[in-house]
């Protein structure tokens, strides 16, 4: 019995020295890692598997905005461009002048046989009214010399009126050498405006209002 064990202990030793041998062979062979794989007696060693590798994320590059074009600054409006034409001008106001004063020109008292005071008074009523809506007119004419214009023709029209009711006042007063020389006064004032005024070129505003006689 102790002969047969030692006989097997002799075959398994012969038989795993043949192993070694052949493993050295083959290892030197190159074919380790095949053995490796084939053989149960391969190594293995706790080495961790390999971290498969990810991906980089790819960034794409940031759009850049191309720069905006620099804005040419306006250029400032020339002198020419910001005042308006004093002839233009000129021409809106005696415009709307004309239809400010048609009202009451196309309401004056009509004309009588024998002046008298009422009627008289009539006119210049009519007048005055004239003379407040032309004054009422938005469009105003520019430049000094158009404004001082249109201020005398004002004055010289007012002044008329105010003779004109002093010719009313002698005339209901039966004062003849009174209402002579407010007559007079009146037809130097109002000559003096229908002048300004045609010059000026209004065509209603300049209508030529009931005139009297001296008185005899």
């Amino acid at each position: 019995m102790a002969e047969d064990e030692s006989d097997a202990r002799k075959k398994f030793a012969v038989g795993l020295g043949a192993v070694a041998a052949a493993i050295s062979v083959l290892t030197f062979l190159g074919w380790d890692d095949e053995l490796k794989q084939a053989l149960p007696i391969a190594d293995r060693s706790t080495t961790a598997p390999a971290v498969p590798s990810r991906q980089a994320v790819v960034t794409p590059p940031a759009v850049t905005r191309p720069d905006p074009q620099p804005t040419r600054p306006r250029p400032r409006p020339t002198p020419e461009e910001t005042t308006p034409d004093p002839e233009d001008v000129r021409r809106a106001y005696v415009r709307q002048a004309d239809e400010a004063c048609l009202t009451a020109v196309e309401a004056r008292p009509g004309p009588v046989s024998v002046l008298n005071y009422e009627w008289m008074m009539d006119v210049a009523a009519a007048r005055e009214r004239m003379l407040a809506d032309w004054q009422t007119v938005s469009v105003q004419p520019s430049g000094g010399s158009n404004v001082n214009r249109v201020r005398e023709m004002w004055q010289d029209f007012h002044e008329a009126t105010t003779y004109w009711r002093y010719m009313a006042n002698n005339l209901l007063a039966r004062n003849k050498d009174g209402y002579n020389a407010e007559l007079r006064r009146f037809q130097y004032a109002n000559t003096s405006f229908l002048q300004r005024a045609n010059r000026y070129g209004f065509r209603v505003c300049s209508f030529q209002w009931p005139t009297a006689a001296p008185a005899r």
